[in-house]
């Protein structure tokens, strides 16, 4: 106990240092992250690691992201974001010269448009400091079908402070989702583009009215997961029509347009969402006085036919989305693959999770696995000590917690990955060495050479559904 309070201790003051620097070493310009830009950035590199098949890049771009995690649990988003850019500018050609383009950024909150206004508010900003000169005729513009939907912002005026703006969208923009561009220019010689997702809708300010008005109904409802679903999602809604910071793109227009009908079918006693709906859905299970939100993807599903599961458990600071977004989407794809139930929960398993879900759909609570990373690796060891019978295999990666005495670590299969650029790897290690001194001869311990806490999960994660698969045929 002594050694792990030590550990405990050294954390803390990593971390703690982290956040001092990241408060002292500000960069001049002012920039403007949150979790949905550093996701953008994410998603990026992993494309590019996904489509660069040098295994050599590949490691010399996981060597530049051995700080990310600890810049990410410090808060430092902005560093997050810029090393993410630096690890993939090793993977994809992008001329030095033009790197400080991918810093530009423009960010609207608020996405869904009203159709009769056609207005969109926003902010054009870095997402970080840039490195290298920036030319002092460089732009950046909203576009529409390659021509200027606004003044160009000259990137100059962006030193010191973000700026806000306001466009009108064509006239004739018909309701539906809409890309809006986006160019960082010198002269005619575009160097970086990007897009925002809106959604257009018809009588918006009539729509939210009301949904207000039928949130009083359900909230009278009895507890059902349609009832706590429905309420997770105008939530949602309602926080993205606040402008607050939502840190993935949510399918604001599809509930805006079923929420309303929803309601009719939850008086009737009908369950919805409908288990045969096409993903992603986001659920709300019922857990007494809180409710567990849960993100389902993976196989179709009937309503009817129980199904193999694969419960995917994210680390610290993630979500729900992180599996589904993150590492490639290559998890919920692999289960697609395998006709398997995807479902990944917001911070961490309940015991009563799987019970309260098959509620929605059933599951065949006899073919049961989950992967988890980094915390979400100690969550799946936690969960396997605690109720054991409702899992088949378990495996961590980046970490893993501790594995304990008895039976239940005699039996179950372990898959235990990690990069051998990893902080975690000695704790990896020792979860490997604690099953196999219990006694368990499914233990599969395998170190990926040359990467480290994020990149090894993208990497390993073809191995783990294939360990899936043997363990759910014994």
């Amino acid at each position: 106990m002594r050694g792990i309070g030590k550990q405990v201790s050294q954390l803390r003051v990593v971390l703690l240092t982290l956040c001092a620097l990241a408060l002292t070493v500000m960069p001049a310009r002012a920039v403007m992250t949150d979790r949905y830009l550093v996701g953008l950035k994410l998603r990026a590199f992993e494309a590019a690691w996904d489509a660069q098949p040098n295994d050599d890049k590949r490691r010399e771009a996981a060597a530049i992201l051995e700080p990310l995690a600890f810049s990410f649990l410090s808060g430092n988003l902005s560093r997050a974001a810029q090393l993410l850019d630096q690890a993939r500018f090793i993977l994809v050609e992008v001329p030095e010269s033009n790197r400080w383009a991918q810093a530009l950024v423009v960010r609207v909150p608020q996405t869904l448009v009203d159709a009769k206004t056609r207005q969109v508010k926003g902010k054009l900003a870095w997402i970080y400091k840039p490195q290298g000169m920036v030319p002092s005729d460089a732009v950046m513009h909203l576009v529409e079908s390659g021509k200027p939907l606004s003044a160009p912002c000259k990137v100059s005026d962006l030193a010191d402070a973000n700026q806000d703006f306001t466009a009108v969208l064509p006239e004739g923009t018909m309701p539906g989702p809409y890309a809006l561009a986006y160019e960082v220019r010198v002269g005619a010689n575009p160097l970086a583009t990007g897009k925002v997702s809106l959604w257009v809708v018809e009588d918006l300010p009539a729509k939210l009215a009301r949904l207000e008005s039928l949130a009083g109904e359900v909230a009278k409802l009895p507890p059902s997961v349609g009832r706590s679903t429905w309420q997770l999602l105008h939530g949602r809604l309602k926080q993205a029509v606040q402008g607050k910071d939502l840190e993935t793109e949510y399918p604001l227009g599809r509930w805006l347009a079923e929420l309303p009908g929803a309601v009719e079918d939850l008086k009737a006693g009908k369950v919805w969402p409908s288990p045969t709906a096409p993903g992603p859905l986001w659920l709300a299970l019922p857990m007494g006085a809180t409710d567990k939100v849960v993100r389902v993807e993976g196989a179709q599903r009937d309503g009817k036919t129980p199904l193999t599961c694969v419960v995917a458990l994210h680390g610290a600071g993630g979500s729900e989305n992180l599996f589904c977004e993150g590492h490639g989407a290559l998890a919920p794809k692999l289960a697609a693959q395998k006709g398997w139930l995807f479902i990944s929960p917001l911070n961490g398993p309940t015991d009563d999770m799987l019970e309260k879900l098959s509620a929605w759909h059933p599951i065949d609570k006899s073919r049961v696995v989950t992967v988890g990373h980094s915390m979400g690796a100690a969550n799946a060891t936690a969960w396997a000590a605690r109720k054991p019978e409702q899992l088949r295999a378990v495996a961590a990666l980046g970490g893993g917690g501790r594995a304990g005495k008895g039976e239940v670590w005699q039996k179950l299969p372990y898959f235990v990955g990690v990069g051998d650029k990893d902080f975690a790897l000695k704790s990896a290690k020792s979860l490997a060495e604690a099953l196999g001194q219990a006694g368990n001869p499914s233990v599969t311990l395998k170190i990926y050479p040359g990467l480290e806490h994020l990149t090894v999960v993208q990497a390993c994660l073809v191995d783990v559904f294939a360990f899936f698969d043997q363990a759910l045929k014994k």
